[in-house]
């Protein structure tokens, strides 16, 4: 009976502590809800036969690095989470999980190959709710945050799968590690020890300090002081005319309120929203991934469309372009694709949500935070170093909000109208002021929310930027596949904004070996739901664009079909 017992109400018990392992807290914007719900498998495909043993020996090396030896900790819960990183890696105390299998065969003859996307120069929509784990054989390795803190596992794992002519190179990690830009710093780090240019990889930033602590800490206030500390400071909103007096040591900073600090959610209407929230977790548990390929001339057709509307557009939506010397005296409306693209994903997802239409929607337009903060912006400094020559691969994410009235009033509304109200919301809320003001908010409020009770939201990250199909694993090819004449060859090295090529005396000209695809497979704790959310791949060497959406299983099929009447149309 007491077998039965322990059986049913034991709690499971972490690893004891390694005396020798350095303990460090992780970061505050690590340690999130959000962070610990979620993990990854990022899958790439290669069309070249890839050396699993030398990819996984360069990640090896990069980790044993100065700095770089966090990428190995094992993670623990004391109340906050904790790193417990080891002194020495060794094989049985590893600095990543590594697996990896071959199949003697070609893919084609092989059933996963009917399971992945594929391009064919028109709008498409794939299901990829079922992710590639067990097509790939990912056994062993973590998936919820549990896995990691009730084992000795390190937070990185690394699966190779070899066919007779491809490669599928997996990474695992849990979202607390780094985000998606730290990603893109990591996969170049491992490139350059992969090619034997150790010298290029970056230093490693934020070790056991976090540089980002004093981020929406209010002036005279010691970072971690509490809420009970009285720092010489006014907000925007209050403050008033005064003589110092005798005894001041200075005057009050002013600073800036938050832009949609009169729309936070407190109260009686964050409890109806979370009470919602959960009502949708678990009387509609299930949900569907949907990647969608997005053709380069369908997307130049977007483009096209949303600048054309931006002539009927109230004045009061546009952000103008005033950094080029040729549009300085004659500044012209300004998008991005990002802000097109977003906008026709909101559409596409209020769409195929009916249960949206007449509530109010939020959306999260998740931003990479480190270009803002290692710029100087009096009177904040910066908190980051420069990049390439640092590298911050924690968690560095800002959010732009935007509050949309009426979610179906979007299908009404001229894309190029949504577009330039998302860019407006990005440009107002990405300032240093606005973000430090954000986050005093974020610390004073646990779960911070904008909006109403009865909202959606829609969270999307853009990893566009991070460029990942550039990425390039030429020195692990087998057998010298693509090897070119001796002498200079060209090395892929980041140039800050992108992918710039140098001449190496070191290392032989080689065929580029890059993604040819990409999957990313997300997994949610239980009760976290992500319907209505998404994020952009990138865009592939052909041009065409690459999305994943979650949504309601329920949902999955409207989505389709708005895919291939959108096919079908003549306009866009």
């Amino acid at each position: 009976m007491s077998a039965l017992w322990n059986w049913l109400f034991s709690k499971q018990v972490a690893p004891a502590r390694v005396p020798t392992d350095t303990v460090i807290p992780l970061f505050r914007l690590d340690d999130t809800l959000a962070n610990r719900s979620l993990a990854f498998d990022y899958t790439m495909q290669f069309e070249e036969v890839l050396d699993a043993e030398k990819l996984a020996g360069a990640l090896w090396r990069l980790i044993e690095r100065p700095g770089w030896r966090k990428l190995g900790a094992r993670l623990r819960d004391k109340n906050a989470l904790e790193y417990h990183i080891p002194t020495h890696y060794t094989p049985s105390r590893p600095p990543l999980v590594f697996t990896k299998s071959h199949h003697p065969c070609p893919l084609s003859q092989h059933p996963l190959h009917s399971r992945l996307p594929r391009s064919n120069n028109t709008l498409r929509s794939f299901d990829t709710t079922v992710p590639l784990r067990e097509a790939l054989e990912l056994h062993g390795h973590p998936r919820y945050l549990a896995d990691w803190l009730y084992a000795d596992v390190p937070q990185l794992g690394l699966h190779v799968v070899n066919f007779e002519d491809a490669t599928f190179v997996t990474l695992v990690w849990g979202h607390t590690l780094l985000d998606a830009m730290g990603r893109r710093v990591l996969l170049e780090a491992w490139v350059a020890v992969l090619e034997g240019r150790e010298g290029d990889v970056p230093g490693f930033v934020g070790w056991d300090v976090d540089p980002l602590e004093g981020l929406g800490v209010e002036p005279g206030v010691e970072p971690g002081a509490g809420a009970g500390a009285s720092p010489a400071v006014v907000s925007k909103s209050s403050v008033q005319e005064k003589e110092p007096g005798p005894t001041e040591a200075q005057p009050a900073i002013e600073l800036e309120d938050f832009v949609l600090k009169d729309d936070l959610l407190t109260g009686w209407a964050k409890f109806r929203f979370i009470f919602n929230f959960l009502w949708e977790a678990i009387f509609h548990p299930s949900e569907s991934t949907r990647t969608i390929c997005i053709p380069a001339l369908y997307f130049s057709k977007l483009r096209h469309k949303a600048f054309a509307d931006l002539a009927s557009a109230p004045p009061n939506l546009l952000t103008y372009n005033t950094k080029s010397p040729t549009t300085n005296t004659n500044p012209t409306p300004f998008l991005t694709d990002a802000d097109i693209l977003l906008a026709w994903t909101l559409r596409l997802l209020t769409t195929s949500n009916p249960t949206l239409h007449p509530n109010p929607l939020l959306t999260l337009n998740i931003l990479n935070l480190r270009p803002l903060l290692s710029t100087p912006s009096p009177p904040h400094p910066p908190l980051l170093p420069p990049s390439p020559q640092h590298a911050y691969l924690h968690n560095c994410l800002g959010v732009a909000y935007t509050l949309f009235p009426r979610a179906g009033a979007l299908l009404a509304q001229p894309l190029g109208h949504t577009a330039a109200q998302l860019r407006r919301d990005l440009v107002v809320q990405r300032t240093r002021a606005q973000v430090e003001a954000w986050q005093r908010l974020a610390r004073r409020n646990v779960h911070l929310l904008f909006g109403s009770a009865g909202m959606g939201i829609s969270a999307f990250s853009n990893w566009s930027r991070a460029r990942l199909y550039e990425v390039d694993f030429r020195a692990a090819v087998v057998g010298g596949q693509g090897v070119g004449v001796e002498g200079d060859g060209m090395v892929v090295q980041d140039g800050g904004d992108g992918w710039n090529v140098e001449s190496s005396s070191t290392t032989s000209w080689r065929k580029p070996a890059r993604p040819i695809l990409i999957r990313p497979d997300g997994t949610a704790s239980k009760g976290f739901i992500l319907r209505g959310s998404g994020n952009c791949i990138g865009v592939d060497h052909n041009g065409d664009v690459w999305i994943t959406v979650m949504l309601r299983t329920e949902f999955a099929r409207r989505l389709d079909k708005e895919i291939e009447a959108l096919r079908g149309a003549d306009w866009v």
